[in-house]
């Protein structure tokens, strides 16, 4: 009697061991019954960390209100944040601290392109997928990599639908356009898309200038412009340097047709930027996404979160707008993978997403062999009136 029990006791052991294993076997990094860990490398204190920390409170919008309606399949998202300073370095350092640290499923955000370019091959090596970097190369789907999806419409293709919209829609006859970009892949982009589109009229080549990441001081290249009589002044940059670069222009006076990017269309902006967001023939800026005061169905939704979810927020922004925008995506993708939640299944699911309406976002679209996410902007411009900016297009693409 007392050997049955031994006996059975060793079955149960044995049995107990294998379910175990089993259990781990099937298990994934970060995935547990009731718990998704997500991680993210941003600018949390350094040049851009108002981009940053604010895009960071944007996902855990998004994930409280997850949550607060049951999580997804049962399980609830937690978002890890660590800082890297907008330093490529720091970036590869925390994304060895987030998968073998903290162990999480996946990373959503990021802070610019070149730290996501950088991590390219340790997400293809150890198959974590890394969805919505805040970054505007073409490095982020070209060629496409499994584990990277993009969110943003490119700078090279900004570029191009600026050059079509002044050819076509403006009715420019053979403008002179300036770009100053930064000295990198970033700047590269943006000067392959005009070129090319400019040669597609037979307007020659854009004048360039460009700078270093570090740099403060943006007059050299803002009187060379002036100088060589541009009519329409393109810098596809991060918001502070942008605030800079109409600084230098007004104090000048130099009055072309001005453009910037998405990382400029947020009221801050406005502020930091002063009267120069203003000056000659005003401010414009391509948006990739709906404008955090705007009307739309996903614009509402992260308003209401606002109020049930971060209270405190009083000011929300566009940062905030976009970090609630690409934690929908994801969580899209994850709710599409299934209870038996995988890094390949949630590959997978993101794959399924065709025009994909977050409403704030234009439609989102993957597939196979696409990684890009979309390729549409919006024209916004700065309102001193109504402290805030204007629609002036819909969403375009260029041709």
């Amino acid at each position: 009697m007392k050997r049955g029990r031994v006996v059975l006791a060793g079955m149960l052991i044995v049995l107990f061991g294998c379910v175990f294993c089993f259990s781990q076997a099937y298990a994934e990094k970060g995935v547990t019954e009731n718990e998704i860990k997500i991680g993210g490398s941003l600018d949390l204190a350094g040049p851009a960390a108002f981009m940053g920390q604010n895009v960071a409170r944007g996902i855990k919008l998004y994930f409280a209100k997850v949550n607060a309606e049951g999580g997804i399949n049962g399980r609830k998202l937690t978002y890890i944040a660590e800082n890297d300073g907008y330093v490529v370095a720091k970036t590869v350092a925390n994304y060895k601290k987030l998968t073998m640290k903290h162990r999480v499923f996946c990373l959503l955000g990021s802070t610019g392109s070149v730290g996501p370019k950088a991590l390219k091959p340790y997400l293809q090596e150890d198959k974590v997928p890394l969805l919505g970097p805040y970054g505007y190369t073409s490095a982020m789907f070209r060629p496409p990599l499994r584990y990277l999806f993009n969110i943003y419409c490119t700078f090279e293709d900004q570029a191009r639908i600026l050059v079509d919209m002044l050819k076509k829609d403006w009715k420019v006859k053979k403008p002179v356009i300036g770009l100053l970009a930064e000295d990198n892949e970033i700047g590269q982009d943006t000067i392959r898309g005009a070129k090319m589109q400019m040669a597609k009229y037979g307007w020659g080549d854009p004048l360039i200038e460009l700078y270093k990441r570090s740099a403060i001081d943006f007059s050299s290249q803002v009187l060379r412009l002036k100088g060589k009589k541009v009519e329409y002044f393109f810098f596809p940059v991060i918001s502070s340097h942008t605030a800079a670069i109409l600084k230098e222009c007004q104090k000048a006076g130099f009055k072309p047709y001005l453009f910037g990017t998405g990382t400029a269309t947020d009221v801050k902006f406005l502020k930091k930027a002063g009267e120069s967001a203003y000056y000659g023939k005003g401010f414009q800026a391509f948006a990739t996404q709906n404008n955090e005061n705007s009307d739309s169905a996903g614009v509402k939704e992260f308003r209401a979160a606002i109020v049930k979810y971060d209270p405190e927020n009083k000011d929300p922004n566009s940062f905030n707008l976009f970090g609630y925008g690409i934690a929908k995506v994801l969580c899209e993708g994850i709710k599409r993978a299934g209870k038996d939640l995988t890094r390949e299944k949630l590959v997978d699911a993101l794959e399924t997403l065709k025009g994909f309406e977050t409403g704030i976002f234009p439609p989102a679209t993957y597939g196979k062999n696409n990684r890009r996410g979309t390729n549409s902007v919006r024209l916004l411009k700065a309102n001193k009136a109504k402290n805030n900016f204007d629609i002036m297009t819909g969403w375009m693409t260029a041709e």
